[in-house]
């Protein structure tokens, strides 16, 4: 854990010293977002961009718990998009969100993973088995890919049996990198994660009785200034950002 928390320190520091040290710039959108969106998120703001020649969108991706305390401590960000809602809750009861600016965007589901060529494992229920001795799964004391990871685990009874087994993640994507370079036999990740990597391969979707309400939120900041905070707030909402959503396995709300 202590590697976790020097990190955590060394990214909140960062980020209290950037917003101190930066400039607003009215055409520079800053977008801070969770890790699981850093496929998707770019390609909607590519568009957004083109309906709005000289709008510049900066992005942030990170664990939602990590780009959160970052608000806090005052970076410098117009937009949040959290994993999950509590820790979009954890600003709203800080009064870091600009009133009646916050909306419920995205459903994801849970998925466990394999690297390409493993047969062995096909369901969560190999995960006591000694087949398996390391499954990466997102942080579960503060990254929401490992708090629903957990969830749907302890909804299955084998938290108690495989905790010793899990390999805690900075974010969702850094745990799909532990199985893809085989430093775990499997994984827990969000299916949109899953989707983008051609060295993993989906050796089940969870139960539905053991999938979590993972459901993704977005904010303006309070501290946003920039014109078009709201814009790309409801932009991110339209038919156009629902299909690349969709493409890369979200379900749009």
């Amino acid at each position: 854990m202590k590697f976790y928390l020097h990190t955590f320190v060394a990214l909140t520091c960062f980020a209290c010293g950037s917003a101190s040290d930066s400039q607003d710039t009215p055409d520079r959108l800053r977008l801070f977002a969770a890790s699981s969106l850093a496929t998707a998120v770019p390609q909607i703001a590519e568009a957004f961009e083109k309906e709005h020649p000289g709008t510049t969108i900066e992005y942030s991706f990170s664990s939602s718990s990590i780009l959160a305390k970052q608000i806090a401590y005052g970076a410098d960000a117009d937009l949040y998009l959290a994993a999950n809602l509590e820790w979009m809750d954890y600003l709203e009861s800080r009064s870091l969100l600009a009133t009646n600016l916050r909306i419920d965007l995205l459903r994801n589901k849970l998925v466990l993973i394999v690297p390409q060529g493993r047969e062995d494992i096909t369901n969560v229920t190999a995960l006591r088995t000694e087949v398996v001795k390391r499954i990466a799964i997102g942080d579960w004391t503060h990254v929401p890919a490992g708090i629903y990871a957990k969830a749907a685990l302890e909804k299955a009874g084998l938290w108690q049996d495989v905790k010793p087994k899990c390999l805690p993640a900075l974010d969702g994507r850094a745990a799909l990198a532990y199985v893809e370079r085989g430093d775990a036999d499997c994984g827990i990740v969000y299916r949109s994660d899953a989707k983008i990597s051609k060295r993993v391969v989906v050796a089940a979707e969870l139960p539905e009785q053991f999938q979590p309400d993972i459901r993704y939120s977005a904010a303006v900041t309070s501290a946003s200034r920039h014109p078009l905070a709201q814009a790309f707030l409801l932009f991110l909402q339209s038919d156009q950002a629902s299909t690349v959503f969709r493409k890369y396995g979200f379900e749009p709300l």
